[in-house]
């Protein structure tokens, strides 16, 4: 291989698809002597266009650059090369040099023999050049293009369609909701649900849940449907495609993956079989949860009062929802008979609890900084056990959480 691009151009292809390279299980240091091509990046010449491609083991991105006036391909050929130490070296080139790559295959590759290590079977000369001369030059190695997965990225129908940003936004809705440390592979997934032609993103660790529904920039296309990606996983995915890129989103027949499409990118990632989709809790039925006692507070207030009270507990706060009263009394909990307090200013409480309730610092935290406006709705089931946090202006987003223990 042998081409002459722009240095802007290349890197931004490169770095667009390199995303599955740059996983943490193909980043996987003892990994990558057994199986080097994981944590590389594909590239290829055609007559049309350059190649990227990167695939690890639940995921694999493909992205198509056009030629243009700028490019200039002497030789086709492909190589595999590392994605972050090339991204490295790319980064390090002053952005408006242009490059030349080139390809020499290693005449002693085969001769020395590692077992189980796959050695590098040539170079990559990279070299830069700004004002028509040559100021950088480097070489790194390739690895065997035969050892690079062959993925098929064609799919079956599309589900719905969804801009990226959206796409980023409903991810950063939920994602901080699920449980990321979670070895059973359930937890620690972002549901995607089709309910009644409306779209649904959840995520849970089991003691809250968090659920948005984007009302723009989306069309369903499929009946119900249950998907569910490793969080972190649709998270990088989310980043492959620009702001306003339309992305359909593909079922495969096999059901075991889903492709991601805007044309000249795709990304086939991993999804939940039947039988996990079966034991994932029912996020949906926290919709429908019926919550007779309500307040609404003011959510700056309440933010400062927890700040204060995490000082004393950084765990949990004792809330007190007394009739009558247009503030709400929250203490620092397991903290004597005279313990640390604050008021939270409220809308006037139309119906007390039968009892004080603990919530956890950390959950109230996290859910009001993702609830839109100034105040925020809190909403307790008949059993007390569960609290429901909305915003007062903004239906889309819904977040529950488990009361916890006073003592």
């Amino acid at each position: 291989m042998k081409m002459t691009v722009s240095l802007k151009t290349f890197v931004a292809s490169f770095e667009k698809s390199a995303y599955a390279a740059l996983t943490k299980d193909a980043q996987d240091e003892e990994r990558k002597k057994i199986r080097p091509t994981d944590s590389c990046v594909k590239i290829s010449t055609n007559k049309d266009s350059v190649l990227f491609e990167s695939s690890s083991q639940k995921m694999s991105v493909f992205h198509s650059m056009d030629k243009d006036e700028n490019m200039t391909v002497d030789e086709d050929g492909s190589f595999c090369v590392e994605a972050s130490g090339y991204l490295s070296i790319l980064n390090s080139i002053p952005k408006d040099y242009s490059l030349k790559i080139s390809y020499e295959v290693d005449k002693n590759y085969g001769k020395d023999s590692f077992a189980g290590i796959v050695q590098p079977n040539g170079k990559i000369i990279t070299i830069g050049s700004g004002n028509k001369t040559e100021k950088r030059k480097g070489k790194s190695d390739t690895y065997p293009i035969d050892d690079f997965p062959k993925i098929d990225y064609s799919g079956d129908k599309v589900l719905f369609s969804i801009k990226a940003k959206t796409l980023r936004e409903c991810v950063d809705k939920v994602i901080f909701a699920t449980d990321s440390t979670d070895l059973s592979g359930l937890l620690d997934r972002v549901a995607i649900y089709v309910f009644e032609k409306k779209l649904y993103f959840a995520g849970t660790d089991g003691k809250r849940c968090a659920i948005y529904s984007p009302d723009k920039d989306v069309e369903v296309n499929c009946d119900d449907q249950k998907i569910l990606i490793d969080g972190e996983l649709l998270k990088t995915s989310c980043k492959v495609f620009e702001g306003d890129d339309k992305i359909l989103f593909y079922d495969c027949k096999k059901g075991e993956h889903v492709i991601l499409s805007s044309g000249k990118t795709l990304v086939k990632v991993c999804i939940a079989s039947e039988e996990v989709k079966q034991q994932f809790p029912n996020v949906m039925g926290i919709l429908k949860l019926v919550c007779p006692t309500t307040i609404v507070a003011n959510k700056s207030d309440l933010l400062s009062s927890i700040d204060f009270l995490s000082k004393f507990n950084a765990e949990k706060s004792i809330f007190h929802i007394n009739e009558g009263k247009s503030q709400i009394k929250v203490e620092a909990a397991r903290r004597g008979e005279d313990p640390e307090n604050a008021l939270v200013d409220c809308e006037t409480v139309a119906t007390a609890l039968s009892k004080p309730v603990a919530m956890s610092n950390g959950f109230v935290i996290d859910g009001c900084k993702k609830i839109k406006g100034d105040m925020v709705k809190l909403g307790f089931s008949k059993d007390e056990k569960k609290i429901k946090m909305e915003s007062t202006n903004d239906t889309n987003f819904v977040y529950l959480m488990q009361v916890m223990t006073a003592n």
